[in-house]
C-alpha cells in the first residue's frame, strides 16, 4: 500500500468524525411553564386493627414537624 493511499484510508474517517462532532447552537426554546403535578405530602400513621397503617396526606404548607402534628390532629377520614 503506498504511503498516499494510506493517508487518503487515514483521512476520510478522521473527516467525518470532525464534521459529525457536537452540538449544533440553538437559541432559548420556549417550553412552556414551569414543571407541576408534584404533589407535597406528608405520610402520618394510624392504628387499624392493631397494626400502623400509613396515610399519605396532602400539606398545605411547607413539610415539617409541625404540619406533621397538624394533619395527624385531623385524624382520619371515612375511607380511611
Amino acid at each position: 500500500m503506498t504511503a498516499r493511499r494510506r493517508a487518503a484510508l487515514l483521512a476520510v474517517p478522521a473527516l467525518c468524525g470532525l464534521a459529525s462532532c457536537g452540538i449544533p447552537a440553538t437559541g432559548v426554546v420556549e417550553a412552556g411553564g414551569p414543571a407541576g403535578g408534584v404533589v407535597p405530602t406528608v405520610r402520618v400513621y394510624f392504628v387499624a386493627d392493631g397494626k400502623p397503617a400509613p396515610v399519605p396526606r396532602r400539606a398545605v404548607t411547607p413539610i415539617g414537624a409541625a404540619s406533621a402534628v397538624e394533619v395527624l390532629l385531623q385524624g382520619p377520614t371515612a375511607e380511611e
